[in-house]
């Protein structure tokens, strides 16, 4: 009978009211105990989860027991990433319940248009600090206002990179924000080429010509970069080499020695004497050129080159000047006054300008063809 009556005093018949998170029904339970009643509800917790009276505390009719579920956080503690539960329902509370260790606590909050703990600021009004480009500047902050809003509130843009950091400072609710850029960051540089010398016997001492031009290379370094506020945080080397190599460039180096064009042979010599005044004229001076073509072992196809050569450069005229460099003559021999080794009269005598232009070309080509292939190859010969 005791122990009948003394059951029935523990686990009794209660009518109750359980609210969860703020949401509160009325519930009829058999139980002795606050634990009783919510595994009644069915209503799960857990360690981190406040329920008020405790769990062990016992049921009686009219009681009234509330529930906090708790949630898991990333926080910034000490500049260190620390996961935590709390019944905190904003910002604000989750960093009160660090305030009073003094240690430095901040928030990465959420921009997004739906509802989160992290999302809404404060669940009353308050007075705050809003940190934005290097500037700070007080702000209000009215109840249960979201990170978004207070950025268009405050006219802040912001883009989908950037971070809210959401900290307490000086006893006020401070809100930065974090200007964040990432991307690649490309260099290029030019590689230098090199330059090689090749000797040529087919040119002479003292001159030189391309034969291939150097191409300058291109190097090519990419950065991936990630900065906070203008302050690099991450940099990594995701590409660093050679996109085009170098061309070296080749340089003909002569090495063939000046020939000494010597006084008019003794051949051209008698054609000069009997040729007298004559080949002042394109054809007298062909004809006076012939004979010394003939007088050299040279044949017809010899002269048929010889008169192309001398009409691209003079058109037979013994008179011919080069107004730019000064070339004269028939063979127009740069400068003219070479052609002294030839005769004294070279200004005024056709014959004595073919003689010197048959000994330069006979030194340097070989034949009049020979002179002719260089100039049609090169233009001058």
């Amino acid at each position: 009978m005791l122990g009948i009556s003394a059951f029935g005093v523990v686990s009794g018949h209660h009518d109750l009211v359980i609210e969860v998170d703020g949401v509160s029904r009325p519930v009829t339970v058999w139980g002795s105990s606050v634990s009783d009643a919510l595994n009644a509800a069915d209503i799960k917790v857990n360690q981190h989860d406040e329920v008020t009276p405790s769990l062990d505390s016992d049921l009686l009719d009219g009681s009234r027991i509330q529930v906090l579920t708790s949630r898991q956080y990333t926080v910034n503690v000490d500049g260190q990433r620390v996961e935590l539960w709390s019944t905190a329902r904003n910002s604000s509370e989750i960093l009160n319940d660090f305030a009073a260790t003094g240690r430095n606590v901040t928030i990465s909050a959420t921009r997004g248009s739906e509802r989160s703990p992290l999302s809404t600021l404060s669940q009353s009004a308050t007075h705050g600090t809003l940190v934005v480009d290097g500037e700070s500047r007080p702000i209000e902050i009215p109840a249960h206002l979201t990170v978004k809003q207070l950025l268009q509130q405050q006219n802040v843009e912001t883009s989908p990179i950037d971070r809210v950091r959401i900290s307490h400072e000086n006893g006020k609710l401070t809100v930065k924000i974090e200007r964040v850029t990432r991307g690649d960051i490309v260099t290029d540089t030019d590689i230098p080429f090199s330059t090689e010398e090749v000797e040529d016997d087919s040119l002479l001492k003292g001159t030189t010509k391309v034969k291939t031009a150097g191409v300058v290379g291109k190097h090519r370094k990419v950065v991936y970069r990630e900065t906070v506020n203008g302050e690099v945080k991450a940099e990594v080397v995701v590409q660093d080499g050679v996109l085009t190599q170098p061309v070296t460039q080749v340089v003909l180096k002569g090495t063939k020695d000046p020939v000494a064009h010597a006084s008019a042979s003794a051949s051209d010599a008698a054609v000069i004497a009997d040729s007298g005044a004559a080949g002042t004229s394109p054809a007298g001076a062909q004809a006076i050129a012939q004979k010394m073509v003939s007088a050299r072992g040279w044949g017809d196809d010899q002269f048929r080159c010889l008169v192309s050569l001398w009409n691209r450069e003079s058109n037979w005229n013994y008179r011919a000047q080069n107004r730019s460099s000064g070339a004269y003559g028939i063979p127009q021999a740069l400068p003219g006054g070479k052609m002294a080794s030839a005769g004294a009269d070279w200004r005024t005598n056709p014959a004595t300008q073919i003689s010197w232009g048959l000994g330069y070309i006979q030194g340097r080509y070989g034949t009049p063809c020979g002179a002719l292939a260089h100039s049609h190859r090169v233009g001058w010969y």
